[in-house]
């Protein structure tokens, strides 16, 4: 089942987000303060990230574009996904020179 997805939702799941790694990085620097750094937690740290980033991603991926703030920070993190996809799949055209390109863009390529 899908759910319709706001931009409500979308600033929720960011207040939650920072509200958890402000927690993980209190945690963290408040053993830092005290010269001990526990490297388990540090790994536990830096292994959460890395799962928010994942989770992150897949999130933007399936987001409309309508729902995301234009000019944002996550527009453009959305932008760079989708580009980086681009990519990947081969959706891009190499132009020897400005005069080409330029063809291209009157045709409206």
């Amino acid at each position: 089942m899908l759910a319709k997805v706001n931009s409500s939702a979308v600033v929720g799941l960011d207040a939650v987000r920072s509200c958890f790694l402000q927690k993980l990085m209190l945690d963290y620097f408040s053993m830092a303060k005290t010269g001990i750094v526990n490297t388990t937690v540090a790994k536990k740290l830096f292994s959460e990230l890395e799962l928010l980033e994942q989770l992150k991603t897949r999130i933007l991926s399936i987001l409309p574009e309508d729902v995301i703030p234009y000019g944002s920070k996550l527009w453009w993190e959305k932008a760079e996904l989708e580009a980086d996809k681009d990519i990947q799949t081969g959706r891009y055209t190499v132009y020897r020179n400005a005069a080409t390109l330029i063809k291209d863009l009157h045709k409206g390529k």
